[in-house]
């Protein structure tokens, strides 16, 4: 069966909304490689999670498991036609998990960067990711990546 990719942008949004005490309003969703303005490229879904409670409560471990297994099942329910990237964002601690690993870096500073330009306001809204952000990050030299600007968090990618 071919899906499209309305249909999987769908789907990948039900299953964060099954996982995650998150609303719509919550969920970004990037629909392709030319529309997202990160340094990596491999963010397919962002999950912005404000409760921290929610988080503190699941045993150790066990919060950055259900990360993962969101974008596995993603992954393999959709014969492997979504990437299943899941990210989650914690604005209070300004962190940033990706498939049940704590990044700093580069993702934090794109986050710390968004805020220092339009303090008070969500970095994550979309107004502010597709208008914005590819400005900064281009201002500081850190996008798009070239080899004699090289951004260490960068070498990860291979």
């Amino acid at each position: 069966m071919i899906h499209s990719r309305a249909s999987l942008v769908s789907y990948f949004r039900s299953q964060i909304k099954e996982n995650f005490p998150v609303t719509d309003r919550d969920i970004l969703l990037f629909a392709g490689v030319q529309h997202k303005p990160w340094p990596r490229k491999d963010i397919d879904a962002l999950v912005i999670l404000q409760d921290l409670q929610w988080i503190d409560d699941h045993p150790p471990g066990l919060f950055q498991k259900l990360i993962w297994e969101v974008g596995e099942t993603v992954w393999y329910l959709t014969n492997r036609k979504v990437a299943g990237d899941l990210w989650v964002y914690v604005p209070q601690r300004k962190q940033l998990w990706h498939k049940g690993y704590h990044l700093d870096g580069y993702a934090k500073d794109v986050f710390y960067m968004t805020e220092e330009k339009f303090p008070g306001c969500n970095p994550l809204l979309p107004k502010f990711i597709f208008k914005h952000n590819e400005d900064i990050l281009k201002a500081r030299r850190i996008y798009p990546y070239s080899d004699d600007n090289p951004v260490p968090h960068r070498k990860m990618q291979g």
